[in-house]
Protein backbone atom coordinates (compact mmCIF):
# COMPACT_ATOMS: atom_id res chain seq x y z
CA UNK A 1 0.00 0.00 0.00
CA UNK A 2 1.66 3.19 -0.90
CA UNK A 3 1.06 6.41 0.88
CA UNK A 4 -1.21 7.87 -1.12
CA UNK A 5 -3.69 5.18 -1.11
CA UNK A 6 -2.87 4.82 3.04
CA UNK A 7 -3.96 8.56 3.06
CA UNK A 8 -7.33 8.18 0.63
CA UNK A 9 -8.20 5.12 3.01
CA UNK A 10 -7.94 7.47 6.20
CA UNK A 11 -9.46 10.09 4.92
CA UNK A 12 -12.56 8.02 3.99
CA UNK A 13 -12.36 6.81 7.41
CA UNK A 14 -12.44 10.01 8.52
CA UNK A 15 -15.24 10.98 6.48
CA UNK A 16 -17.55 8.01 7.42
CA UNK A 17 -16.66 8.94 11.51
CA UNK A 18 -17.70 12.58 11.03
CA UNK A 19 -21.33 11.73 9.28
CA UNK A 20 -21.63 9.24 12.29
CA UNK A 21 -20.74 11.84 14.73
CA UNK A 22 -23.31 14.29 12.89
CA UNK A 23 -25.82 11.61 13.31
CA UNK A 24 -25.40 10.89 17.03
CA UNK A 25 -24.89 14.62 17.76
CA UNK A 26 -28.18 15.24 15.95
CA UNK A 27 -29.89 12.36 18.29
CA UNK A 28 -28.59 14.00 21.34
CA UNK A 29 -30.13 17.75 20.69
CA UNK A 30 -33.46 15.78 20.24
CA UNK A 31 -33.34 14.22 23.44
CA UNK A 32 -31.79 17.45 25.24
CA UNK A 33 -34.95 19.39 23.68
CA UNK A 34 -37.01 16.86 24.78
CA UNK A 35 -35.42 16.75 28.18
CA UNK A 36 -36.23 20.49 28.55
CA UNK A 37 -38.88 20.69 27.41
CA UNK A 38 -40.30 18.33 30.16
CA UNK A 39 -38.70 20.94 32.49
CA UNK A 40 -40.29 23.45 31.51
CA UNK A 41 -44.05 22.01 31.10
CA UNK A 42 -45.85 22.57 33.69
CA UNK A 43 -44.03 26.11 34.97
CA UNK A 44 -45.62 28.67 32.75
CA UNK A 45 -43.17 29.46 30.84
CA UNK A 46 -45.17 27.37 27.77
CA UNK A 47 -47.22 30.48 27.62
CA UNK A 48 -44.53 32.48 26.67
CA UNK A 49 -44.03 33.29 22.97
CA UNK A 50 -41.16 31.86 21.02
CA UNK A 51 -39.43 34.52 20.80
CA UNK A 52 -39.09 35.59 24.16
CA UNK A 53 -38.32 31.79 24.86
CA UNK A 54 -35.46 31.97 22.65
CA UNK A 55 -34.52 35.51 23.98
CA UNK A 56 -34.61 34.03 27.98
CA UNK A 57 -32.24 30.93 26.75
CA UNK A 58 -29.77 33.35 25.50
CA UNK A 59 -29.59 35.40 28.45
CA UNK A 60 -30.15 32.50 30.70
CA UNK A 61 -26.95 31.02 28.93
CA UNK A 62 -24.57 33.68 29.40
Amino acid sequence: MTRKTGALAALKKLESERAKLDTKQQELETKAAIELGRMFLGTGVETFSAKSLKRMGTVLGK
